[in-house]
């Protein structure tokens, strides 16, 4: 398989295409609306993941978070 030269583009030319442009700004839509319309979310998740509250009463056991995360692997 051989491939021309001149029809490869580099990570520059790419992010000149339309199609980047178009994730480029559907990636800040989302963000902006995920951050306007979830911001009691985005406040309260330090606290979420903090072990005290991870650990805490009616939360999270510990073989709960272990199965978790060997599922997330």
């Amino acid at each position: 398989m051989r491939v021309n030269v001149n029809q490869t583009k580099g990570l520059k030319d790419w992010l000149a295409t339309s199609l980047a442009v178009r994730l480029w700004l559907w990636l800040a839509i989302s963000l902006t609306l995920s951050l306007t319309l979830f911001r009691d979310f985005w406040v309260s998740l330090p606290t979420m993941l903090s072990p005290d509250w991870v650990f805490g009463q009616n939360h999270a056991s510990s073989w709960g978070v272990l199965t978790l995360c060997l599922i997330f692997l």
